[in-house]
């Protein structure tokens, strides 16, 4: 895509993208978009970097456009539950109409609120309802709040779909109690449809896994895997070429291998290959490790420091997985060739750094989520 003259450069990461930066993921969103017009309730589970928020966004952006009222809330951003409840009652009063109208409907839905209107950081209005005033106050409300999105939906006349993004950050608010609070409400609202979607996937799992949690057996189980190489290395030939850049034999190959399936990567290592190629209309034979170097460099920071400050344990781990990989961590082989220790210390050094999002699990094998950080771990720690 030119602007004035430049060339827009078609890689994007780091963010939410939709439209023509969305890619190969149309059967995911079909059956999302299905399964959220028969309001069902989803849990959507992946690895960090997938394309999780993208698929959703895309998936909200369609609904949208056929009428249904949509709710987005990232719950990583919240650092308290009743920040997490005042915003959500924002969202869904929000399609309310002008401030005066959304407060006679919030104080007719929910009259023991006393809801005031004030500004945030940016100027904009907002309602502020006072939840964190008092701990047993949001006990008393919060069913009534889960149970508003089937009062709208039935006052308006409309399907409503919300999404709670990386669920699993619930359980650091008197999770198991919020849980139960939130399944009886929401399996009463068929015209509603919910996703519940997470990247710290056995917290995730075991929510819809284990007969004694509330989300038990609720709905759909959504996974999304990695993206086949010879898509990936269609769509980047793709790119290059409607630049008018030559690509030499291996550059993208060694983007994908890299990357290992995961699109956050595949972008970011294309986005940069792109800035270095475009100039002179060649991508070279050596670019790739250049990018990448690049990139470590200007990380290198920030991973001495998440290094320092991790016990010797989990150092002896992560460093023995960048060297040899994460299949059979626990072989007697394995164990003894890392010096790691015995079994039952590993398992949990393992579950730690999975719960701190450090590593992730994928048919048996434990990775690092950040593959940058990987290769860091791998060079330049002895």
């Amino acid at each position: 895509m030119c602007n004035g003259g430049y060339m827009e450069n078609p890689f994007i990461y780091g963010e939410r993208v939709t439209g023509e930066y969305f890619w190969d993921r149309e059967q995911e969103v079909e059956r999302l978009k299905i399964d959220l017009l028969s309001s069902q309730k989803v849990f959507l589970i992946s690895s960090r970097k997938m394309g999780k928020s993208s698929l959703v966004a895309t998936v909200l952006e369609q609904l949208e456009k056929q009428g249904i009222i949509t709710v987005y809330l990232d719950l990583e951003k919240f650092s308290s539950y009743d920040k997490l409840l005042e915003r959500y009652l924002n969202c869904l009063m929000k399609h309310e109409g002008p401030l005066e109208k959304a407060l006679d409907f919030i104080k007719q839905l929910l009259p023991q609120l006393r809801p005031e209107i004030r500004l945030d950081e940016e100027g904009k209005p907002f309602f502020s309802f006072g939840l964190g005033r008092s701990p047993q106050g949001i006990e008393n409300i919060e069913s009534e709040i889960y149970e508003l999105p089937g009062k709208i939906s039935e006052k308006k006349g409309k399907k409503i779909v919300i999404v709670f993004d990386e669920f699993q950050e619930i359980l650091d608010f008197n999770g198991k109690h919020i849980e139960g609070v939130i399944r009886s409400e929401v399996q009463r609202q068929r015209n509603v449809g919910y996703v519940f979607c997470g990247s710290k996937k056995h917290l995730l799992a075991d929510m819809v896994s284990s007969p004694e949690r509330p989300f038990y057996q609720i709905g759909p189980i959504m996974r999304l895997d990695k993206i086949p190489g010879e898509t990936m290395l269609r769509f980047l030939k793709e790119k290059f070429l409607s630049a008018n850049i030559d690509v030499d034999g291996g550059c993208l190959d060694q983007i994908i291998e890299f990357s290992r399936g995961v699109p956050h990567y595949v972008q970011m290592l294309a986005h940069r290959l792109w800035d270095y190629s475009v100039s002179k209309g060649k991508a070279e034979a050596g670019d790739v490790q250049k990018v990448v170097n690049e990139l470590i460099s200007q990380s290198f920071e920030e991973f001495q420091s998440r290094w320092g400050n991790l016990i010797t344990s989990k150092k002896l781990l992560l460093k023995a997985i960048s060297v040899s990989g994460g299949q059979n961590v626990l072989s007697k082989k394995y164990m003894t060739e890392h010096n790691l220790g015995y079994p039952s210390s590993i398992r949990r050094t393992l579950l730690s750094l999975m719960d701190e999002g450090i590593l992730d699990k994928e048919d048996g094998s434990y990775f690092f989520t950040d593959l940058l950080f990987c290769r860091w771990t791998k060079d330049y720690v002895e």
